[in-house]
């Protein structure tokens, strides 16, 4: 039988492919995967047993929408360089909404109370909320002389190395990078 003359391509993947046209990369906000075989159109894989699909990952022609462009969900197997986001080792929420040069700054400050999960995520240890370590201990090691890019020298290494972003080494913006 003719594919085109099929049920499920009448009825579910010739508007599928209509609505992709039509709407473009957005779509994948709708249809995230493919209905016939479950494989996920960013990655073009299937989520239960990584088995590869019969399409390319659309993760190049679609950044934003798979996520490329988002420090948390970006993923170097599906999505192109360009696309990482330019940020520093300790880079991360606490640090950058707040402006705080530490998790005691934080804690001082009453951003553990006010903002428990984004404590809890980033400074656990200084804000009583658990037995984890906080992130600006893990991501910048103490032999380097500064705890947070906030008080890094830019003009040694190892301030370029973990703190690239506020010492202006990488600059490409992740809403830059290359679409196919």
């Amino acid at each position: 039988e003719v594919v085109e003359n099929t049920s499920f391509y009448k009825d579910f993947a010739l508007p599928t492919i209509t609505h992709a046209k039509v709407t473009g990369c957005k779509f994948l906000q709708w249809s995230p995967t493919d209905p016939h075989n479950g494989h996920n159109f960013c990655t073009g894989k299937h989520p239960a047993d990584n088995s590869a699909a019969d399409f390319a990952p659309l993760s190049t022609l679609c950044p934003e929408e798979c996520g490329c462009r988002d420090r948390d969900r970006y993923d170097e197997k599906i999505c192109a360089k360009s696309c990482k986001p330019c940020q520093d080792a300790n880079d991360n929420f606490m640090f950058q909404t707040f402006q705080k040069s530490s998790c005691s700054a934080a804690r001082c400050q009453g951003d553990c109370e006010a903002f428990p999960d984004i404590a809890l995520k980033y400074c656990p240890k200084t804000c009583g909320l658990g037995t984890g370590v906080d992130a600006e201990e893990v991501d910048i090691p103490p032999s380097v002389g500064f705890r947070s890019c906030f008080e890094s020298d830019c003009s040694t290494k190892d301030g370029e190395k973990y703190c690239p972003a506020t010492c202006g080494v990488c600059t490409v913006a992740p809403s830059q990078c290359t679409q196919a």
